[in-house]
């Protein structure tokens, strides 16, 4: 899974996935750290070599003082098969958590929210009738 975004400042990301077809994402992310850019870069996620997802949660970061993430892609690989989800179809198969941020799907913006003068972590969850399916798709 691949993520490909605009982000100013250092941070960590992770990426969630359950196999079962739910979005009980109780088990153990996948981390990297990111760079700060103005520029568009790709950040990488190698799910573990046993594991085939079936939802996807998207957890873009943990700094306080990080500034708006823009979303412009999400490419899904399996086996030599790729899937990229770009611009405005990324509202087809991924939704804000809208307790932590807001999306803006014709500009890929995610905005946190501020809680109580915190900002919160913003995700984005799977919309599950589209994603799970084009996940799918890639092992056939």
């Amino acid at each position: 899974v691949t993520v490909n975004v605009i982000v100013k400042k250092d941070d960590d990301f992770s990426l969630f996935y359950t196999e079962d077809g739910s979005i009980d994402f109780k088990g153990e992310p996948i981390w990297t750290g990111v760079k700060g850019s103005e520029a568009v870069q790709p950040i990488k996620y190698t799910l573990p070599q046993d594991v085939y997802p079936t939802e996807l949660r998207l957890d873009f970061g943990l700094k306080k003082d990080q500034e708006d993430i823009t979303l412009k892609s999400v490419v899904l690989e399996y086996k030599g098969k790729t899937r990229e989800i770009l611009g405005s179809e990324l509202v087809n198969f991924f939704r804000a958590d809208e307790n932590k941020c807001t999306f803006e799907p014709n500009t890929g913006v995610i905005k946190a929210v501020v809680k109580d003068g915190a900002r919160q972590y913003p995700s984005l969850y799977p919309i599950e009738s589209n994603l799970g399916p084009e996940i799918k798709k890639l092992a056939n």
